[in-house]
């Protein structure tokens, strides 16, 4: 797992918290070039135009020390979803290739799944 930016990450491998279905964005001139900056293999998560972490290995959910507040945006580059936790509790699947905007709220975890389909296992 390559990790960059502001915040270190754990890893434990429990999660609470109720599944719900995220809404992808068409990217626009600005999301394009963040989401450019993702390498191809990456899951990015960007704030003002920064990545401020990246995953690139399928893994365990990874907890963060601290919360990363909204506005947040998160691109999925990798050819498998990805799961973000929101600290409200709720998690969200998003598809390969997506990017997805988190306009408010914190996130709390991320899971790089192996899979190609939503499914949390």
């Amino acid at each position: 797992m390559k990790k960059s930016g502001l915040l270190r990450a754990g890893t434990v491998l429990s999660l609470a918290g109720a599944l719900v279905a995220g809404a992808s964005v068409t990217a626009s001139a600005g999301e394009a070039g963040a989401q450019a900056s993702c390498p191809s293999t990456s899951l990015c998560l960007i704030k003002n135009n920064v990545t401020v972490l990246e995953f690139d290995e399928v893994g365990p959910w990874t907890y963060f020390d601290e919360p990363l507040a909204a506005p947040i945006e998160v691109a999925n580059m990798r050819t498998e979803t990805v799961w973000i936790l929101h600290a409200s509790g709720s998690a969200q699947c998003i598809s390969p290739r997506t990017m997805v905007d988190v306009p408010w709220g914190a996130l709390e975890a991320v899971r790089v799944d192996d899979s190609e389909d939503c499914e949390l296992l």
